[in-house]
């Protein structure tokens, strides 16, 4: 745990990740799925998608799609 020694993280906005606890829970949710999405966490009017793209070399890959966080729907945050 070398990058976050402690406990409590650092919240840009009200919805950011507020613990390594929840942090760990939640990335382990994005390797089982392979995707992720948020609204609000680093600004309160962006939402994002990301997807992770699988190959045989590196270096490891994602894109990402950041949209005003009005033009997404609460089911997919």
């Amino acid at each position: 745990m070398a990058l976050y020694p402690e406990e409590p993280l650092v919240q840009l906005t009200a919805h950011s990740v507020g613990s390594r606890t929840n942090l760990l829970a939640q990335l382990r949710q994005v390797r089982e799925r392979g995707w992720a999405s948020r609204s609000g966490e680093s600004e309160e009017s962006v939402s994002s998608m990301v997807v992770a793209l699988h190959g045989a070399r590196a270096p490891r890959l994602a894109v990402n799609a950041s949209i005003p966080a009005t033009r997404m729907g609460a089911a997919s945050a």
